[in-house]
Formats: C-alpha cells, structure tokens, sequence
C-alpha cells in the first residue's frame, strides 16, 4: 500500500486479492483507509455445511459476464456477517454452481456494486498473475542480466515490449487471443523461413504448415498496413511448400 501511494500519489480504488494475501485485521486497515477490496474467505468446514443447508427460496440466481466462461448463472447466498479482528460487519456473497463441489465465499466492504458483478470481477485478478508468470516463465523476468541499474532497467522494458508484442499477435489471430507468448512461439513462430526487405516490402516466406491459415486470415496480413520502424515498408506473407534448406556447418539454416 505505502508503495503504491508513493508511485501513484494515491490509494489504490480497489484491491482484489487471495484470501493468503493478508488478515482480518488487514482488511480492518484498508477500511479505515476507504479502500474497496474484494477477497475469497477460507472454505470452513461448518460454513459450508450451514449454507448448504439453507433452504432454496434463500438462493438468487445471478446471471455472470466474461469471455470463456462455462458455468455463467451460479446461485447465490449473501449476508453480513462478523469476523474477528474486523470492526463492524463485511459483506459476505456465497456463491455456488461454479463447478465445484463447494461454494465460493466472497468478503467485501463494497456494498454498492451486485454479487453477479463482484463475481464477474473477482477472477479477473488471474490475469495479472498469469502475465507475471509468463514474464517469468517465458522471458525470465525474475533472473536479469547485470547488477547495472541502467541495464536492468533496460532488460524489464524489452520484457514488457515482448510480452506485449505476443499479446497484440494472439489477438490477431482467431481463436487464439488467450494463447500464451510460448504457445504462440512454438505453434506459428518456431519454423524455419525467408526474408528479403525490398524498397517497398519485407517478404516472409514460411513453409506450409498447419496453423498457416490462420496467419494468412489475420487483420495484419489482409490489411498490410505500413510498418512506421521499418521505413513505411509493408509485410508480406507466403506460404510455400518448397522452401529449401541447407546444412552449414552441422546446422540447418535457411539459404
């Protein structure tokens, strides 16, 4: 919180968080801030069974937005209820049908916003952590090369770059905009291929595979827009069955 008030010159709006993140008493202090927060509560063994055992007229059920998501009208349960170390009572929203065999308890101070919407709002946080882990995973963000600042400072922005390059890609191709910077290298970037830069044009030719019609109906090929870092010259795919590859030195490289 202090860094991110030093950073931002303010409180965060919102925070959105796992129920590991911090305590009763920890959500105690962002009330007292006036910061909104949205977090799961521990499954209890006798909190389920109790709500379990409400009766069905106790139950709403709620209509969730969001992309790829399989079960979109859960039922839900909501209370105020008391927790130790918390001043006052929180907000708790029970949600079952998620596809679990135990409901989703939510805490919250927000008493503005609708379960179905603090529902939809909460698994939005995996995206976060998913891109720090893809940082990690696939552009070794956690291990930079120098002890330099400058050098640093330089490896995180060419990881940010890169992350966000793959993103912009996926996006461009159907089916695939939440398809991971490695899975996108491997499926449609990992093959051998040509390239001639003309006055004009950079010509890439690629040999035919799978995916490849997915590259070819793509907005970045059937617009061809002009490059602006690449002299306003425009991209060109091809797709070929008879790209010849040579031997040097023990390697095979394109001629």
């Amino acid at each position: 919180m202090e860094y991110w008030e030093r950073v931002a010159g303010k409180l965060p709006e919102e925070l959105v968080f796992d129920s590991q993140m911090t305590t009763h008493v920890g959500l105690a202090s962002l009330q007292k801030r006036k910061v909104v927060f949205l977090t799961l509560r521990e499954r209890q063994p006798q909190e389920v069974e109790r709500v379990l055992a409400l009766p069905e007229s106790a139950w709403k059920t709620v209509s969730l937005t969001g992309e790829n998501r399989v079960y979109r009208h859960p039922k839900v349960y909501e209370e105020r209820i008391k927790v130790k170390g918390y001043p006052g009572k929180l907000r708790q929203i029970v949600a079952r049908d998620l596809g679990k065999e135990a409901p989703m308890f939510l805490l919250t101070n927000d008493r503005r916003r609708g379960p179905a919407t603090l529902l939809s709002r909460y698994p939005l946080r995996t995206h976060v952590e998913n891109s720090i882990r893809e940082q990690v995973g696939t552009f070794h963000v956690d291990a930079l090369s120098s002890s330099v600042r400058l050098k640093v400072e330089m490896d995180v922005v060419l990881d940010v770059i890169a992350s966000a390059a793959y993103r912009w890609f996926g996006r461009e191709l159907r089916g695939w905009e939440r398809a991971t910077a490695r899975r996108l290298w491997s499926t449609f970037l990992d093959r051998p291929g040509k390239v001639r830069i003309t006055e004009d044009e950079v010509i890439v030719r690629i040999r035919r595979f799978s995916r490849a019609p997915l590259l070819l109906d793509s907005l970045m090929v059937e617009e061809n827009p002009p490059i602006p870092w690449l002299g306003g010259r425009r991209l060109r795919l091809e797709i070929t069955g008879d790209l010849k590859l040579h031997s040097h030195h023990g390697r095979t490289t394109p001629d």
